[in-house]
């Protein structure tokens, strides 16, 4: 200290790496000889303008729950078809066929449509057995009357079913591939 009165002024510098140092100018290395800019990888997902939403549904999975939906209960109708023309001990035996299957269809199809899946299985599953039951609830509703409501309460159910069915194919799913 050489007067009284006067000080200095300590100055730290950072690493070295120019993080902390406000006092040095950074240069700008991008696209420069030295340093080339790096290459951007394309997207796994290319989100198209409006789309955002769509790019996490596989749409193939979900027409494969859909149709086995579908052929389900197309099977349980035939089913509950010889339930109602049979004798009386064959017709108790198919409408609890008919009656087990309308609570295991959306869960096989919640299954299926998650082992189809590329990304988001429980998504694609849930999604399968909701749009199936709702079209299915749909279609009834305008032969049969009965309050709008209840298909609220339906598809919930149904979907929620078709959920569980779409946790036990990701889980399938998961343990079959390395």
């Amino acid at each position: 200290m050489s007067k009284a009165g006067s000080h200095q002024t300590l100055v730290f510098r950072g690493s070295g790496n120019g993080s902390n140092d406000r006092s040095w100018p950074k240069a700008d290395t991008r696209g420069t000889a030295d340093h080339p800019e790096p290459r951007r990888q394309p997207c796994a997902h290319p989100i198209r303008q409006g789309h955002e939403m769509t790019r996490y549904l596989d749409l193939k999975a979900i027409g494969y729950g859909v149709a086995v939906f579908t052929l389900g209960w197309l099977a349980l109708a035939l089913s509950a078809t010889v339930a109602a023309n049979s004798d009386p001990l064959l017709a108790r035996m198919a409408w609890a066929v008919v009656q087990a299957g309308g609570l295991v269809v959306p869960g096989i199809a919640g299954y299926v449509s998650a082992l189809r899946a590329s990304t988001r299985p429980i998504l694609n599953g849930t999604l399968a057995g909701s749009i199936g039951i709702a079209v299915l609830a749909c279609i009834t509703a305008r032969f049969l009357p009965f309050p709008a409501w209840g298909i609220v309460f339906v598809v919930a159910i149904f979907a929620l079913i078709a959920a569980l069915g779409a946790i036990f194919g990701k889980h399938r799913r998961d343990k079959a591939r390395p």
